[in-house]
């Protein structure tokens, strides 16, 4: 995957970025990544943000039998929680990171 597209935008309360990745030589798309950036003040924001992305995507990805692994990866001082959604069409990847500094949610999106 090569040259990627990426659009960054600043929608209240958080710092956006969307990065679309193609492959070669055919330009298929083959991975959607969605950042969210935000601070100490915006981390129950960006918990809601990460709790409604993960009933939507369950929601749209139900038919597809998708497998399905949540893992507590937090620390003494942070949270830290990656959902992992597997079918046979994509993989979804989509982490939360809140403390010592660190204030995002992550989701990645890769068909197969």
């Amino acid at each position: 995957m090569a040259n990627p597209r990426i659009y960054k935008h600043n929608f209240i309360p958080f710092n956006e970025a969307v990065s679309y990745f193609f492959s070669l030589p055919d330009s298929t798309l083959r991975l959607v990544e969605y950042n969210w950036e935000g601070s100490i003040e915006k981390k129950e924001e960006l918990g809601r943000l990460f709790n409604a992305n993960k009933e939507l995507i369950s929601t749209q990805i139900q038919d597809q039998y998708p497998q399905f692994k949540e893992t507590d990866n937090g620390g003494d001082n942070w949270k830290g929680i990656t959902d992992n959604w597997e079918t046979d069409k994509c993989y979804i990847k989509q982490f939360i990171i809140l403390g010592s500094g660190t204030y995002r949610v992550r989701l990645i999106i890769i068909w197969k």
